[in-house]
């Protein structure tokens, strides 16, 4: 049975938190020259969790796929994917159309771009981010880049498998090449290769983790080289960043990492379970903060401003994780809901970015 990875867990929360911060820290000014250019790099949260969603993808489904035999899994696995990331996206998107199209009644304008019958069909389709397509709630972007990663991951693998280690390396690092190219001119070219980085790194972490036992420091150690890279070099070279996260994810697999005991405490870990809510949700509070702010003469240009807005975004995250995301992840599965402790891996060790994969050693799933 895979071995667990309740670090991983928490550390989606500080992905998450991130490019929550990142956004919110609009409202801040200068708190200090290293924390704002951490805070104005927190967008990079999301290659974190691309890199991280190739780490875990990878240790639940390698075994699986990996014995080629696709067509009896691939239809489960994309359920159970959707099942997980759909129904948060389309419950943001209804809510925002329909308070755009108050809005544009209340003014008697038309409806913005990107809320045109065709962005909106595309964001159903999850296909928005794979051409170009501004949409609402724009931070979904990166769910159709990863629904896209989702499509081609197992016969990607079943390809993978079947070539020499030397030819894998060197497809790794065209990715890579490509990456550093063209990583801002489609999310396409920003998630494969980052993807792909964090299974390797799974591959790694198989071949090192008894020995990284010894050193109980490496996680703490490669975290702060990744803040000191997200702090002090701008632009942020990405590959470099990107192995980085990689170099972390393997030191976490270690159960005695003293990171990795932090990122495995319960508010850790909780704070990783919502964090897909809190992605998808801080971006259109942030819109509704900024208009109740200019109403009633609150001031979020303050550090206790953006607390006060991370915080109650949060709240939000919660409430939605516990009355949409859960609820509706359950009844596309078809299932009722589990105990976590009665369903091995999932609630502490198989976390993706965007939500907790099924247990490897059920064998029912994809």
């Amino acid at each position: 049975m895979p071995f667990l990875l309740p670090a991983h867990t928490g550390l989606r929360a500080v992905a998450a938190l991130l490019v929550v911060c990142f956004h919110y820290s609009i409202h801040v000014g200068d708190p200090g020259a290293a924390v704002n250019r951490i805070l104005l790099n927190g967008y990079l949260g999301v290659d974190l969790f691309f890199v991280l969603s190739g780490f875990i993808i990878h240790h639940v489904y390698r075994a699986q796929f990996a014995e080629g035999r696709i067509a009896a899994r691939y239809a489960t696995f994309l359920r159970y994917r959707l099942a997980r990331i759909y129904p948060v996206h389309v419950a943001m998107l209804l809510v925002l159309v329909f308070f755009q199209i108050l809005a544009s009644a209340h003014s008697g304008g038309g409806l913005p771009a990107d809320y045109s019958p065709g962005a909106i069909l595309a964001a159903l389709a999850l296909v928005q981010g794979w051409f170009g397509i501004a949409a609402p709630n724009g931070v979904a972007w990166s769910v159709s880049a990863e629904w896209f990663v989702y499509l081609v991951y197992p016969g990607a693998l079943v390809l993978s498998c079947r070539l020499p280690v030397a030819v894998r390396i060197a497809v790794l690092c065209g990715l890579l090449l490509i990456l550093q190219l063209f990583w801002q001119q489609n999310p396409l070219l920003r998630v494969v290769p980052e993807f792909a980085l964090g299974a390797f790194a799974y591959e790694a972490a198989l071949r090192l983790r008894h020995r990284l036992q010894e050193f109980r420091w490496l996680g703490a150690a490669v975290f702060a080289a990744t803040l000191l890279m997200l702090g002090v070099f701008q632009p942020v070279l990405i590959v470099p960043l990107g192995f980085c996260f990689a170099a972390l994810l393997v030191a976490l697999v270690n159960p005695r990492d003293d990171l990795a005991r932090v990122l495995s405490g319960p508010v850790a870990l909780y704070l990783g379970e919502i964090s897909y809510s809190l992605y998808m949700v801080h971006s259109p509070w942030r819109e509704i903060l900024k208009k109740a702010a200019h109403r009633f003469e609150i001031n979020l240009s303050s550090a206790s401003g953006m607390v006060l807005s991370v915080v109650t975004a949060l709240a939000l995250a919660a409430l939605v994780y516990h009355t949409v995301e859960m609820p509706a992840r359950h009844l596309l599965r078809g299932r009722k809901s589990q105990a976590p402790q009665d369903i091995g891996l999932t609630s502490m060790s198989s976390l993706d970015v965007l939500g907790p994969l099924e247990p490897a050693r059920d064998r029912t799933v994809g």
